[in-house]
């Protein structure tokens, strides 16, 4: 997954999106999680953008927004594989992306990351909004994993 200029942080009111009109790609689905504390909340879209990657796997696009009352931080690209054994479509690849930002939130745990050269090109409310949802990222990737394998 880059992280170059293919995220934005979004504050205010959360936007209602028409995800099957919006953009480029095949919209796939929208995957929401109870697993944060109340009054958080999550949702990720996928959208299949019908390009291969240099393995000759599909690309996806996505929308991670992470929600606090009317506060949201989005996080969006083009630039994720889930594994060529997984359905683009399943729980299982959507766990994967969320895993992906979960394993960021983990690895660059403390405040200052934000200039490391390997670190992801987030903003500051992005980071914020990651670490303050760690666990819950983890248990909503965990969980949708564990679905494929049931």
């Amino acid at each position: 997954m880059m992280a170059r200029d293919l995220y934005r942080a979004d504050s205010g009111q959360a936007r209602q999106y028409d995800r099957e009109l919006e953009g480029d790609g095949d919209y796939l689905g929208t995957w929401t999680s109870d697993l944060f504390p109340v009054p958080h909340r999550g949702a990720l879209d996928l959208w299949d953008t019908n390009r291969t990657d240099w393995r000759g796997q599909s690309i996806v696009r996505y929308r991670l927004v992470l929600s606090i009352y009317a506060y949201s931080v989005t996080f969006e690209g083009e630039d994720f594989s889930p594994s060529p054994m997984l359905a683009i479509d399943s729980d299982a690849a959507a766990g994967a992306c969320i895993a992906f930002f979960a394993a960021y939130a983990d690895r660059y745990s403390g405040a200052g990351h934000e200039g490391d050269e390997d670190a992801p090109d987030f903003t500051h409310e992005q980071w914020d909004a990651l670490r303050a949802n760690a666990d819950g990222l983890s248990m909503w990737a965990a969980e949708l994993e564990e679905e494929n394998e049931g």
